[in-house]
Order: C-alpha cells, then sequence, then structure tokens
C-alpha cells in the first residue's frame, strides 16, 4: 500500500486567467550594463519613440551637466567634435548647448527574437494569476549613432571644399574637357537573383530604415496613467469555466498562439536551399516532390532518411513511381518536372532566363540522357550532342545534375548502381524497365535512333548491374598510371577541367570474350530466350548473371564479404552504444547517412540488407526485441544491447520481458519486479531508468520508437 501513495501531492490550485487588453504593445525592458538597484528612473527623460514592426525602442536621457561626476571638458570637446560650428538654432544639432547633455538609449533590431517571443508578465491577485503575453524583450543599451554622422558631415564637408578649390583651377587652365559618357543595358532580373537581394544585408538593413519612427510620450511608474494602464493587466469579470473542455495542446496554442508575420517581405530562398522545418509541413506527395525538385538525383534508403519516421514505404514508392524514374537503381526526378511548360509553372525561367530550347526540346535530350545512364556508368556529352543535335551548353547543363565529370572517362552518374533496391522491389524494377523501353521508342522516332538500341541496352544494363565495384575501382585506379595524352598546347588532358575522350577503351571491355561469353550464357540458358526470361520476372537474369560472376570470382567475393561484415560490425557496434533501443528504420537511417558522407569507392555503397545488418548487430552483442507494438504502430524490428553493468543489464532484461507482455506500462509495475529480483530503487532513479528507455505519455510508459501515433 505504501507503493500507492503520491510523493509529490498537490498542494494548493490556483486559477489561471488570460489578460490581452496589453497582448500588442507590453513590452519588456531590459538594462544589462545598469547594475540591480541604479535604473534610469531618476533620469529626466526628453523624448522616447519605437518602430513597430522591429520591436525598436529609442529614449534620451538627459544628464545632470552640474553633477560633480559630470566632466565639463570632455563634455564641451563631444559637443564641438558632433555639432561643429552649426549655429546654435540649426535642426541639425544634437546637442541643445555646449556640452554634451543627453544620452541615447537603443535597442538593435532583430525581428525574428521579437515574433517568437512566448514570455509573459504575471500579476497574482485574490488568489488568481492573471498573464499578460510579452509583445518583445528588449534591452535598452546607449547608442552612439551621432558621433557617425558627425564624422560623415566632416567627410562630406571636406568633399564639397575640395571640390571648389579644383573646380576654380580647372576653370584657370582651361575650358571644359570631353568627358565619355558610358551606357549600359541591364537585363531582367532573374528569380535567383532577386531572391538573393533580398537576402542580402543592405537590402534587410535598408528595409529597416525604411519603416518611419512613431513618437510616444513617457510616463514614469508612479504616475496615475501608468497605474490605470497596470489594471489592464488584470483579466477583468469573466464568466467561470469549471473544466476545460479542449485538450492541453489547443489550451497552449490559444495561451500562446503563434505568430502572424508579414509574409509579403519575407525574402525567398535560393532554389537550391531546402529548409528541413519547412518539409515537414507538408504531406507526404509534396515533400518527395520538393525533394526530388532539389536533390534531383536520390536512393531510396536516403529518401526515407529525409521523411518523418514511421512512414509507410509503400505509400513512398506509390508517390515515388508518378514523379521519378528508375536509373541504376538510383531515383531521378522526371524531366517533366525539371523543365515544365512555361505556362505551367516558373522553373523555366528561373533555369535560364536567356535559353532559346524550348521545354519540350530540353526534355526529350534529358530523357535520353537519362536513358543512357541506365545501362552506362559513364556517358560522353559530344556523343549525346551529336544525336540530339543541342549545343553542347545545353547538354552540360543536364548531365551536371545526375552525374559529375571525370578525367579520362566523361561523365559519371552521382551513385553506385543501387543493388538492394532492386533485389527487394524487382516488381518495381520490371517496371521501370517496360517504361523506358516505351521511351526508347519515342526518342528513337524523334532522333532517328537504332531500332534495336533497347535490346543492347537492356544487356549493358545485366552487366553494370553484376559488375563488381572493387574490380571497377581498381581497373580505374590502374587506367590512372596510364600515360597522359597531350594537346597541341602541351598541357595534359587530366589538367583540363571540362575535358571528356572517346569510350573506345570501355567499348573494348564489352568486346571481350570472356564477358560476352558470361552474356550469351546470361541469354541462353535452359535454351530460353533473353526476351523470355525478363517476362518471367525483371531479376531473373541479374540474379542469373550474379551465379556465373560469384563462379569465377569467388575467391574476391569472399574477401569483399568478409570487409563489409567487419564494417557493418563496426557501425552497429557504434550505434548501439550511443542508444539504449533502436529499430530499423533508426539503423537504416543512419547508414544512408553515414553512407552519405564516406567516399564512393566504401564497401557500403554496394548495399547492405536487413537481414546482414541484424547479423552484424547480433555479431557484437546486440539481441532483437519480442515487445509488442500499439494497435495503431507498425511492427518493425527493435535491437537493443547490454552494457556491462550487471544492475543496469538486469534492469533492461526486466523491461523488455515487460513489454513483452503489453505495449505499454506503469512505473510501479516496473519498481515491484525489480525488487522480485533484489533491485531496491527510489522512485527518482525509477524514472530516470525509465526516461532512458521510455518515452511517457501522462503516468503511462512506451518502450521508445514504439510511442502510438496521435491519429
Amino acid at each position: 500500500m505504501a507503493d500507492d501513495v503520491d510523493t509529490d501531492p498537490v498542494v494548493d490550485e490556483i486559477d489561471v486567467f488570460l489578460s490581452k487588453s496589453l497582448a500588442q504593445n507590453l513590452y519588456l525592458m531590459q538594462y544589462p550594463l545598469r547594475p540591480v538597484g541604479l535604473g534610469y528612473g531618476h533620469f529626466d527623460n526628453l523624448s522616447a519613440r519605437v518602430k513597430p514592426q522591429q520591436k525598436r525602442v529609442e529614449m534620451e536621457l538627459a544628464l545632470d551637466t552640474r553633477s560633480k561626476n559630470y566632466s565639463t571638458s570632455k563634455g564641451e570637446q563631444i559637443s564641438v567634435n558632433v555639432d561643429g560650428s552649426l549655429p546654435p538654432n540649426s535642426g541639425d544639432r544634437v546637442f541643445s548647448g555646449s556640452k554634451m547633455d543627453k544620452i541615447v538609449l537603443s535597442c538593435p533590431p532583430n525581428t525574428k527574437t521579437f515574433t517568437n517571443c512566448q514570455y509573459a508578465v504575471g500579476l497574482f491577485k485574490d488568489g488568481e494569476l492573471h498573464l499578460t503575453p510579452v509583445s518583445a524583450v528588449v534591452q535598452m543599451r546607449p547608442c552612439f549613432d551621432y558621433l557617425d554622422k558627425a564624422d560623415k558631415r566632416h567627410i562630406a564637408e571636406a568633399a564639397t571644399l575640395n571640390a571648389t578649390d579644383g573646380g576654380e583651377s580647372s576653370q584657370d587652365e582651361g575650358g571644359d574637357d570631353a568627358v565619355p559618357v558610358n551606357m549600359k543595358v541591364s537585363r531582367g532580373e532573374s528569380e535567383e537573383f532577386k531572391a538573393r537581394r533580398m537576402a542580402s544585408y543592405e537590402y534587410v538593413s535598408q528595409k529597416r530604415e525604411d519603416e518611419p519612427w512613431v513618437d510616444v510620450t513617457y510616463h514614469t511608474a508612479e504616475s496615475g496613467i501608468s497605474e490605470a494602464e497596470r489594471q489592464h493587466l488584470h483579466a477583468g469579470d469573466a464568466p467561470h469555466v469549471s473544466h476545460f473542455k479542449i485538450p492541453p495542446q489547443e489550451y497552449l496554442q490559444a495561451l500562446i498562439p503563434p505568430s502572424s508575420e508579414d509574409k509579403s517581405e519575407k525574402p525567398a530562398m535560393p532554389d537550391n536551399v531546402l529548409s528541413l522545418n519547412e518539409l515537414r509541413k507538408l504531406d507526404l506527395n509534396e515533400q518527395i516532390r520538393a525533394l526530388l525538385i532539389n536533390v534531383k538525383v536520390m536512393r531510396f534508403s536516403q529518401l526515407m532518411s529525409f521523411v518523418a519516421p514511421g512512414t509507410d514505404q509503400q505509400a513512398v514508392l506509390k508517390s515515388l513511381q508518378s514523379m521519378a524514374v528508375l536509373v541504376q537503381g538510383c531515383w531521378v526526378v522526371k524531366s517533366e518536372l525539371v523543365y515544365p511548360d512555361e505556362e505551367k509553372g516558373e522553373t523555366t525561367k528561373k533555369r535560364r532566363f536567356h535559353s532559346t530550347v524550348s521545354p519540350e526540346l530540353m526534355r526529350r535530350v534529358r530523357d535520353y540522357a537519362m536513358w543512357k545512364f541506365t545501362h552506362n556508368k559513364h556517358v560522353v556529352r559530344k556523343d549525346i550532342s551529336s544525336i540530339v543535335q543541342l549545343p553542347s551548353d545545353e547538354v552540360k547543363e543536364i548531365l551536371e545534375k545526375m552525374s559529375r565529370l571525370k578525367a579520362r572517362t566523361g561523365w559519371e552518374f552521382l551513385y553506385d548502381y543501387d543493388r538492394d533496391f532492386c533485389e527487394r522491389h524487382p516488381e518495381i524494377v520490371q517496371r521501370q524497365r517496360n517504361k523506358w523501353s516505351l521511351t526508347f521508342h519515342n526518342l528513337a522516332l524523334h532522333f532517328k535512333l537504332p531500332k534495336d538500341g533497347d535490346k543492347k541496352a537492356l544487356e549493358l544494363e545485366i552487366a553494370l548491374m553484376n559488375q563488381q565495384p572493387t574490380e571497377r575501382f581498381r581497373s580505374r585506379r590502374l587506367s590512372s598510371r596510364s600515360p597522359r595524352k597531350r594537346t597541341l598546347s602541351g598541357r595534359s588532358q587530366s589538367d583540363v577541367s571540362d575535358v571528356e575522350i572517346d569510350h573506345s577503351e570501355k567499348h573494348k571491355i564489352l568486346e571481350n570474350p570472356s564477358c560476352r561469353n558470361i552474356l550469351d550464357k546470361d541469354v541462353t540458358l535452359n535454351g530460353n530466350g533473353h526476351s523470355s526470361g525478363l517476362s518471367q520476372n525483371g531479376l531473373s537474369l541479374p540474379h542469373i548473371g550474379k551465379m556465373h560472376t560469384s563462379y569465377a570470382t569467388s575467391g574476391q567475393n569472399s574477401c569483399d564479404s568478409s570487409v563489409l561484415m567487419s564494417e557493418l560490425e563496426k557501425f552497429a557496434r557504434e550505434v548501439l552504444s550511443e542508444s539504449s533501443t533502436l529499430c530499423m528504420s533508426d539503423l537504416r537511417s543512419k547508414l544512408s547517412l553515414y553512407t552519405a558522407r564516406v567516399p564512393s569507392a566504401h564497401v557500403f555503397t554496394t548495399g547492405v540488407s536487413d537481414k546482414m545488418i541484424e547479423d552484424a548487430v547480433a555479431a557484437v552483442g546486440g539481441f532483437r526485441l519480442k515487445n509488442q507494438w500499439p494497435s495503431n504502430r507498425k511492427p518493425e524490428p527493435m535491437f537493443s544491447s547490454l552494457t556491462g553493468d550487471n544492475q543496469i543489464d538486469q534492469l533492461r532484461k526486466i523491461l523488455f520481458n515487460l513489454f513483452e507482455e503489453s505495449p505499454k506500462l506503469r512505473s510501479t509495475l516496473f519498481r515491484s519486479r525489480a525488487k522480485d529480483v533484489g533491485i531496491d530503487l527510489s522512485e527518482t532513479e525509477i524514472k530516470k531508468f525509465l526516461k532512458d528507455h521510455c518515452d511517457v505519455v501522462g503516468a503511462v510508459w512506451y518502450l521508445k520508437r514504439t510511442l502510438p501515433s496521435k491519429s
């Protein structure tokens, strides 16, 4: 019975009221350079003004020039430096007399901090708490802008004097000389340039300066007007509500409503910048669309790492196939989204406003380049230009969005063949091959391509998919040792940043008898033709090709497998030490982020299956949990490991056994099970352990990564 006693009883209940009478104009003013007990209350206020949009406040306070702490000589010197020879009645004078007789307090402009302010002023009266949201928190510091104005005025006076002297001497020497006039014709401002200009410091500063000051009247804290204004902090008589009728989240939003910013003045982001916060606010289709348009080429594992955890993969694949095409196991955005018609979007104008090539032709050329990449790791720009009859610069614009330039080889596709995705989704691979076959026939009619090009491309695609990455990288390193070819100017071709040479050596490799025999065996196995094998299974031929290749290079594959498992075990040991529990999607996400940082020749880029990850976790001492999942969450494998600490490992076993019985538990049940095995922990220690391994909703604890969705 002692366990059921509440250790944190409620001692009092206070009604809370929300007052909005001063919410729009309530400022919290701080003076960080003044001691707490010595403010500016004893100064005489001369004037005050505000910029409401920037939440910027400025005050002028009078100085006591007769005080014994005031230096008369310094004050007179500052007045002479600032006002100079201006007449006493001039409106440009900063100080009214011959001394520095005032100081200016101001706060720096910073709209983002103020618009998202989430503080409130509380008034406790008659057992009730009245809260008023604070509009801004401003820190008042001395401002010396008048010194800068004095410097500018002195420079302007000196320049005027020099111009006057120079003008008289020029008239004495002779007549006016002819001055050439340079005329410039400016093009229309592009959207990207406009976005950068609006995000520049000069533009933002000018917008701040353009906002006019609003003069306000200053009243001391003891005045009657101030006392009357303080009464508005009280919410007044409001109808009493016995119970809240809205959820806690809606109550918090009503208490602190989201800031309403002026989106018309917010500068647009550049085309190549994507905000992850803004991305998560969109629905799934819009998220995938925004990612593809900005990134152009993505692996499926990378895409899943950007969407919200727990997102259904089938829903992602369904949306993905309508916006992208499969190239070497990776997803490339469709040409219709990159080069839309001018009347359908502004992407064409943002792309190159001086381009004269129609979007329709650019789409066809891009489709042809992507089709080339489906069965070639490298392509040559001049080969594509000769087929599509398009300027080389336009072809380069297309290639640099999906590939990178490699010396002596040409343009290389951004990623290695994603064999892991192809093995997991053979039906999608076959569907995409059928679409590419239809696309090729449309391109063949327009660019006059050979009719049997798609059959040869399919054979090359199978050979590319079965190609061992380690062998490819080794041959690339060996070929780099060959003597450099010199140009007529004496420079080597590898020194030129945009040099592409013909792939005759690559075609010689494909014409090697050993390679041709492997392809022939793939096609004629069991007497079946090439096309009939594909009609039965989209991945039947690639699997057959893998058998022949592994038979020929079994020693190399064994070495590669051991290296891969060694790297996977190292990765699993690292991620298990960072988290108490991990699900398969977490491991996949961390592996994708890790793969994106390593070189392209890393062993992880060849593809890692879930079974390989699970084996690596088991090899480093991890184990798979048999936990229950909430009804509205899709189950997936969960993993954890032991720490070596006897007491913590015992508590983990107890906790995991409880989650095998139910997807949720209460702390009292866990504490009683721990007592049964001789571990008596305090309530604080129990909560600390549960927070490290679980998420809490109310008084119910869920295992981390299994928290039920709000829907």
